[in-house]
């Protein structure tokens, strides 16, 4: 911990409620999105997003993501991202990243960079680590579906083939 800064014990459960899906857990409150900002000296939950609030708003779980982007503010995520590989099928990977755009002043980037190192500890297991600048990584669910893996047909049931199958 470089930057001396904490990680409330909060995320910590946050991520084993979201690493470990029950069978029997209502699939509408299962948390999809997840955003985790410094406050103080210690990182604490920020929001979370259920599939039933997903489903509300009418969108998918990577349009609430993206909304959350801002320019001034800085935020590490984790995301419960729904795909379906090139062979058509279903499957949920965990990602987790941080989000810190180049437009954020320098001593708040510092602080979420060489913070990023106490919360990713608690992460293990996480297949998926995305570092985001810049909304051109993740302009659209093709160009996000790039950065999680090759041959994806669809995120949250978006279409991000290039090709059609004969």
């Amino acid at each position: 911990m470089a930057s001396g800064i904490q990680v409330h014990t909060d995320v910590t459960t946050i991520y084993n409620e979201m690493k470990v899906v029950k069978n029997n857990d209502d699939s509408n409150q299962r948390l999809r999105l997840v955003t985790f900002t410094i406050q103080g000296d210690v990182i604490n939950v920020d929001l979370k997003v259920t599939q039933e609030e997903v489903t509300k708003k009418g969108q998918d779980a990577y349009q609430i993501f993206k909304e959350q982007l801002k320019d001034e503010e800085c935020f590490y995520f984790l995301y419960d991202c729904h795909y379906k590989d090139h062979e058509g099928i279903g499957k949920e990977v965990l990602i987790f990243g941080s989000w810190i755009p180049d437009t954020c002043a320098v001593k708040k980037k510092m602080l979420y960079a060489s913070s990023k190192c106490s919360i990713k500890k608690i992460m293990h297991g996480i297949k998926h680590h995305m570092e985001l600048s810049d909304r051109t990584d993740i302009l659209d669910h093709k160009s996000f579906a790039g950065q999680v893996g090759k041959g994806l047909q669809d995120i949250e049931g978006t279409c991000v083939c290039t090709k059609m199958k004969a």
